[in-house]
């Protein structure tokens, strides 16, 4: 076998070890974090059971105390009228040793068959005393309908006790068959709450005892919707009519996600449910995948690097090999063209993933350098510093690189007067262009700026033109043209835009686009040119640009009658090229600022970017410190606020009231959380988020000055009107 072919082959090998190499970690990877999971949540099942057994175990003691408890009542009233039973203080006493007897009796009572309580162990009969109406009763419906056995009613507030009770009652039969009242005992739903809080100690598990119509009982934690029952679509009901005994959901009195596990409280029509919360499960998980996920990216690691060094080295052989064979100047040059092609390609799409990422992690090292300077001073570790602080800063150096390669930069949108702009551009590029093409301006004095980002509208006429040259390789003309235009949103061509614009044209007297090319001119990596001469890159770049800054291009050809592109870019306000130079030179008069801040860390750190500026800064560890310090007649020039913080008052709460009462100060808000941010963005107030560099400190603070106003000094207080 010639050596190339079993080259190729230990390649072809070396490419499937090293497609191996990450896929089989990432499989174990996600193998035993799926087993995992499933450990995880069969030991919460079974966990969910056993209290679930025991919340049963509760309740059915307390239920059968009742039962007992009714039975002696029952016995002792037995054949005693009426008015005997209304009359007797003994029955009185008999009803208070019940209840002191059973300590989960709260209280116990007989009602007539008219409805009237008629003895009670809560106060003792009294003549001419008001009667004790409950013909409104649950309880009392249920056994004049006739119904027997053991009734438990829903969840009230005793009108002799004056406490939230759940009731228990019996229907006693007449001489004659009849309704012969009730016998009814009382526990307080604390009795229940109680024991249930102790089980729900761990934040989002839940206890709910519910009759088997969805009534609920008992909850914990308390329900704050104010429902009291559950409808056929909960899991709780649906478990119950399915006969399961574990169940997911969803509560629909909280919303919280739980696993559940349902038991029968005896033969009583109750259940208990007892639910472990699924957040406290995930985060469980989370601390395995941690785990998993360390081992597997070392291993993947680990043979990627030496799969990698061994296709690296299979390569250089194989091209040794084919230099040796062939002609070495024509291969080396024909090979460098298509590797060329090849690394722009792959390049532009790997560095701009790779620079963003980076770019974070620039952003919390460049964020806490002034922090470590503070607290190192002195220390003779000036020089680590200095050392850190120099790859931080050439490490920015290599991101805004690598975005500019791959064209995938952040648009800085500013208002750009096309007057002076293009000229400038035309000029850079007619050291470009042959002496046979010619290149003109055709832009109206009064044409006004655009909304867009310089440097990629520099790039994208770069791009036209330089294609336009390409087209008219024996000489030609290209004329730039600008024109202010309002769209409707009916032009095809413009994807519908709405709004004023200019139009910005760039036309040749090229060769033009064959029609099966022109519907694909702006797909990247698309080009009709020889290899070398290209990577299809030109035109996306200008589509990219145009979606980005809120417009469009549009493109117009044929053959043999040139080329004309068309860039709709969005007008700024006349005003607003003059005014973004002004407010760039203007900084914000801010000497002194309020910061609050729960935590400490933090705090530091933002106080000591802070400082750099020259600001000086008080902390205030909470809301009410910061309106206390306010109130005392402190002057501040802004407070910079965390939104989510312990206490009483929150950050957006905080700058609520700062508007009210201080409408002169200016607040700035800052969150590491994007619900947060959105809510403050709703209600108008500046914000940062979280991590932030000094200068973005500074561009904020700019913001929530300009919003304000400049900061007077003092702050004076919003007297309320009258």
């Amino acid at each position: 076998m010639p050596r190339g072919e079993s080259i190729g082959g230990a390649i072809r090998l070396l490419k499937i070890l090293l497609v191996a190499s990450v896929i089989v970690p990432i499989a174990v990877f996600a193998a035993a974090s799926w087993y995992a999971w499933l450990d995880i949540r069969s030991q919460a099942i079974e966990q969910a059971s056993r209290t679930a057994q025991i919340l049963r175990e509760h309740a059915l003691k307390v239920f059968e105390t009742h039962e007992l408890a009714l039975d002696e009542i029952a016995d002792r009233i037995r054949g005693l009228s009426w008015e005997a039973i209304e009359a007797s203080k003994d029955l009185h006493e008999a009803f208070v040793r019940t209840t002191d007897r059973h300590d989960q009796v709260t209280s116990a009572f007989v009602v007539s068959p008219k409805g009237f309580v008629a003895n009670t162990s809560s106060r003792k009969p009294v003549a001419g005393a008001p009667e004790v109406n409950v013909t409104d009763r649950s309880y009392f419906k249920a056994a004049l309908e006739g119904r027997t056995g053991t009734y438990i009613g829903e969840p009230v507030v005793g009108r002799v006790t004056g406490v939230p009770v759940l009731h228990v009652a019996r229907r006693l039969e007449a001489p004659d068959g009849g309704f012969g009242g009730i016998v009814v005992v009382a526990v307080s739903l604390e009795k229940f709450t109680s024991f249930y809080r102790g089980i729900t100690s761990v934040q989002g598990n839940s206890v709910t005892l519910a009759r088997i119509d969805g009534t609920i009982l008992a909850r914990e934690p308390p329900i704050s919707s104010g429902a009291a029952s559950l409808s056929p679509a909960s899991g709780f009901m649906k478990a119950i009519v399915s006969g399961q005994k574990q169940y997911p959901t969803s509560s629909e009195l909280d919303g919280i996600e739980r696993i559940h596990a349902l038991e029968r409280v005896g033969d009583f029509a109750v259940y208990v449910s007892y639910g472990l919360s699924m957040s406290a499960l995930y985060r469980a998980l989370m601390g395995d995948i941690m785990v998993y996920a360390l081992f597997a990216f070392g291993a993947s690691a680990s043979l990627v690097f030496v799969g990698w060094m061994a296709l690296r080295q299979a390569r250089n052989e194989m091209r040794l090999v084919e230099q040796w064979q062939d002609e070495v100047h024509r291969r080396e040059s024909a090979e460098q063209v298509l590797r060329q092609t090849q690394k722009m390609e792959a390049l532009g799409q790997l560095t701009g993933g790779v620079a963003h990422d980076f770019n974070n992690l620039l952003m919390v090292i460049g964020g806490n350098i002034e922090l470590l300077k503070r607290k190192a001073a002195g220390a003779g570790v000036d020089r680590q510093i200095s050392a850190i602080e120099h790859a931080a800063h050439s490490g920015e150096a290599l991101t805004r690189k690598l975005l500019a390669f791959s064209r995938r930069r952040l648009v800085k949108a500013t208002a750009i007067d096309l007057g002076p702009f293009l000229p400038k551009v035309v000029d850079l590029i007619k050291p470009s262009l042959p002496a046979e093409v010619d290149i003109a301006l055709d832009v109206p004095p009064d044409i006004g700026p655009v909304k867009a980002d310089a440097d990629d509208l520099d790039l994208a006429l770069v791009n036209i033109v330089l294609n336009a040259r390409d087209a008219m390789p024996e000489g030609g003309r290209v004329v730039v043209s600008a024109r202010q235009t309002v769209l409707r949103g009916s032009e095809t061509t413009a994807d519908h835009l709405a709004g004023e614009f200019v139009a910005l044209s760039i036309r040749d007297t090229g060769a033009g686009i064959l029609p099966q090319h022109l519907q694909r001119v702006f797909e990247p990596f698309f080009t009709t040119k020889e290899i070398g001469r290209g990577t299809g890159l030109g035109l996306s770049q200008v589509y990219g640009f145009a979606k980005q800054c809120g417009g469009a291009v549009t493109i117009d050809s044929a053959p043999g009658a040139g080329t004309t592109v068309t860039l709709y870019l969005p007008r700024a306000a006349a005003d607003a090229a003059v005014e973004a130079e002004r407010s760039a030179d203007e900084s914000p008069a801010v000497r002194k600022v309020l910061l609050v801040e729960d935590n400490k860390e933090v705090a530091e750190a933002a106080a000591a970017m802070l400082e750099s500026i020259g600001c000086s800064v008080q902390h205030a560890n909470a809301s009410e410190p910061a309106l206390a310090l306010l109130a005392s007649g402190e002057r501040f020039d802004l407070v910079l606020s965390d939104i989510v913080m312990p206490g009483g008052l929150d950050g957006m709460q905080l700058a609520r009231r700062l508007r009210a009462e201080y409408p002169s100060l200016p607040v700035l808000l800052t969150t590491g959380y994007s619900n947060s941010a959105q809510k403050a963005a709703g209600e108008h107030f500046p914000i940062l988020l979280k991590p932030y560099r000094i200068e973005a400190l500074q561009e904020a603070i700019g913001r929530a000055v300009g919003v304000t106003g400049r900061a007077p000094s003092p702050v004076q207080r919003a007297v309320p009107a009258n």
